[in-house]
């Protein structure tokens, strides 16, 4: 069978990549709409569980019918367009209308020296004109965003999902950039030659007043960007230069690959042992607590996280353990999942007469800050407060102690909270990780081995911290140290690489054969 004649496409990258109707177009279209066809996720587990489905649709597309007869698709699709055109004998003519850097220049005095992993991040998202930077916790993804603005000294827009993030990138920006960044959110809208936005204002607001006035466009915490609302918005913005950070690229929910389609691929990630090499990450000592908490589950998970946290005995376990462990002086972090074990904790600590704030989504803006400027000028020696609002851009060196008070089997979560407390700081102590065990549940057992892998422990170590006979006293077991190839465990994880730490899990656990049994 001869082979068809080659035909040609025309390809106009904007914010998206438009294809105009053509005979080539008709060659590819079938092929190409179905690699941008994705089930659903959240239309999925609703499925699983039988909830209610309401307008979640089953499927995702990175695509848009025009009525033109053209389409366009997602701007990181650009590989998988090249790939279909290629395997039809259609050739892409590119043609790029984006806005570069010389188009909306800017000017920046970055005040900070970044260190070599920072800047070859900064190397990298310049020479692919963006992508997907892998910044682990501690790796300083907004210092690489503001060196990213400065080399380029483009106007620029940086996106975050979070009244905090907010908050804090608009208060560094002012110290590493000495300028006084535009708001768009938070009651505000005041673009500016940096502009730091919530992404829930820009999903509802008409874009066009400042689609075209920038050069580059940074995503914070990209794991995110699979949402509808990031697929919305970002091509509106025809920057040259786009980019995502985040620490955990890989999602639970295997929609990772949206990332990768609206961003392009990973162009460059910094690992756990570059910032140990410069003493920017510290190695913690973990103190596995076990419970008596029992439940008779029938998969309704909330409804014995509920229980869980009502518990009298297990609250009792979780205050003594945190009264007669935390260090006077020092900087301790007690996680929940719940806001009212969030309160009730706090005033159980208050009635110890211990220095103790607490944080969650329920506080107004005003009394967030109020409780972070207590932890900075050392009114309070413990944070309790929900893993969500802590545990995505929220920084404070000097916590040395971490409780992980209600279980949780999410690796992602896991490693957002540990990050909290592996921060160096002026005479710090070896950081600690106290994580309560509820053994009595199957489920929960589970969980706990999902986080032992974070912790880089063994399956035979987890295993053996599970079914040790729990001690006679009340005090918490003795410290697990981690194993020898931790560092390599974490760093996998880090970067959201969970095959290559499963790959760690399984050759070194491997028992070894006795000479008896060759």
């Amino acid at each position: 069978m001869s082979q068809r004649p080659v035909q040609r496409l025309s390809a106009i990258i904007e914010g998206e990549i438009e294809l105009p109707p053509a005979p080539a177009l008709g060659r590819i279209r079938r092929d190409l709409l179905g690699k941008l066809t994705f089930e659903n996720a959240a239309w999925k587990k609703k499925m699983t569980r039988g909830h209610a489905l309401d307008n979640t649709p089953r499927h995702r597309h990175a695509f848009k019918r025009l009525s033109t007869g053209g389409i366009r698709i997602a701007r990181g699709a650009w590989r998988i367009l090249q790939e279909i055109a290629k395997e039809h004998n259609v050739e892409i003519d590119w043609d790029a209308r984006v806005l570069s850097s010389e188009e909306r220049p800017a000017t920046f005095d970055f005040k900070a020296t970044l260190r070599p992993y920072q800047e070859g991040a900064v190397q990298a998202a310049i020479a692919s004109r963006g992508g997907v930077i892998v910044v682990p916790t501690g790796g300083g993804k907004t210092v690489i965003a503001f060196g990213l603005a400065a080399a380029l000294q483009t106007e620029t827009l940086f996106i975050v999902h979070t009244r905090e993030l907010l908050r804090q990138t608009v208060e560094s920006a002012k110290k590493f950039l000495g300028v006084e960044p535009g708001i768009i959110g938070a009651g505000k809208w005041s673009p500016a030659p940096f502009t730091v936005a919530l992404i829930q204002t820009l999903a509802r607001r008409d874009l066009e007043e400042i689609s075209d006035r920038f050069g580059l466009v940074i995503v914070d915490e990209a794991h995110h960007a699979p949402a509808q609302s990031y697929f919305d918005v970002l091509p509106n913005f025809p920057a040259r230069h786009r980019v995502a950070l985040t620490a955990t690229p890989y999602r639970k929910d295997g929609m990772h690959h949206m990332l990768w389609l609206q961003f392009g691929e990973i162009v460059y990630r910094i690992h756990k042992h570059d910032l140990e090499e410069h003493g920017n990450l510290l190695t913690p000592t973990f103190f596995p607590i076990k419970t008596k908490f029992t439940y008779d589950y029938k998969d309704d998970f909330p409804a014995m996280i509920s229980a869980l946290c009502r518990n009298p005995a297990r609250q009792r376990l979780v205050l003594e353990t945190i009264v007669n462990t935390h260090r006077p002086g020092g900087c301790s972090l007690v996680l929940t999942e719940r806001v009212e074990h969030c309160k009730k904790l706090t005033a159980a600590l208050e009635k110890q007469q211990l220095p103790v704030v607490m944080l969650h989504g329920q506080l107004s803006s005003k009394i967030r800050t109020e409780t972070l400027e207590k932890l900075k000028e050392q009114e309070a020696e413990l944070l309790v407060a929900t893993l969500s609002l802590i545990g995505e851009g929220w920084d404070h060196p000097p916590l040395d102690t971490l409780y992980l008070t209600v279980p949780n089997g999410n690796r992602t979560k896991t490693t957002q909270a540990l990050g909290r407390i592996l921060r160096p700081w002026p005479n710090k102590p070896t950081p600690r990780v106290f994580d309560f065990i509820d053994l009595e549940i199957g489920l929960l057992r589970h969980h706990w081995s999902v986080r032992s892998r974070v912790y880089g422990l063994s399956r035979e170590e987890s295993q053996s911290i599970l079914w040790k006979q729990k001690r006679s006293d009340k005090r918490p077991q003795a410290p697990t140290q981690p194993r020898p190839d931790f560092l390599n465990m974490i760093k996998a994880v880090s970067r959201g690489d969970f095959d290559s730490a499963e790959t760690i899990l399984t050759s070194t656990s491997k028992p070894k054969k006795s000479k008896d049994s060759r």
